[in-house]
């Protein structure tokens, strides 16, 4: 008996050592994704840490930079959930984001409120029922563009893709039912990412 309590001690001291190194894992990426956030303030016109996070899920998940990267984004309120809309030659590019201003917050989940009203929009998007008054300018501008990419885009089939992403530890969990209210226009490609999703991303781009 003496022995298998032993081992228990053991391994349960063993675990404790995981848990610690992983959480110090997460608090050490949280950490170096604010100074870059911190750098992209000091060196853009961006004024504050959550637009300067869509910023940085732009510049290295879509590989863009500068100009193409601010006419994207929707800049703050009545931004209908969508944070950032980016079109080129692969089809529309959707970025729905949820910023953890803090390091306890990263084991909070995606907000909710901000999947259910960012797919509210796009479905709106979708069937040509948004109230422009509704939405502020910039996502106005960005709802215009998508209509004409669409117009220039033989038959049914139009390229989208969603990226639900976060610097909490986990992105959204619940696929099929995102997926399943957006569908049911089109289909869709979709990417959940992620701290260390983004964290990846950082690394294969440097």
């Amino acid at each position: 008996m003496a022995r298998v309590s032993l081992v228990i001690n053991i391994n349960t001291g063993g675990l404790n050592m995981l848990i610690f190194n992983i959480q110090k894992r997460i608090q050490v990426l949280f950490a170096y994704q604010q100074k870059e956030l911190e750098n992209i303030i000091a060196n853009t016109d961006v004024k504050n840490e959550k637009e300067a996070f869509v910023y940085y899920c732009m510049e290295h998940i879509l590989k863009l930079s500068g100009n193409a990267i601010k006419t994207s984004i929707t800049h703050g309120e009545m931004d209908g959930g969508i944070d950032a809309v980016h079109i080129n030659e692969e089809g529309v590019h959707i970025l729905i984001c949820d910023y953890a201003k803090h390091v306890r917050q990263v084991y909070q989940s995606f907000l909710k409120k901000k999947i259910k009203k960012s797919v509210q929009t796009m479905r709106a998007i979708f069937s040509s029922m948004i109230e422009e008054e509704l939405v502020n300018k910039n996502l106005q501008r960005r709802i215009k563009d998508m209509h004409k990419y669409w117009e220039r885009i033989p038959g049914t089939y139009v390229p989208h893709t969603f990226y639900f992403i976060t610097n909490k530890k986990y992105p959204p969990g619940n696929h099929v039912r995102i997926e399943k209210q957006l569908d049911y226009y089109m289909t869709f490609s979709y990417f959940y990412m992620g701290l260390e999703d983004l964290h990846a991303s950082y690394i294969s781009r440097h």
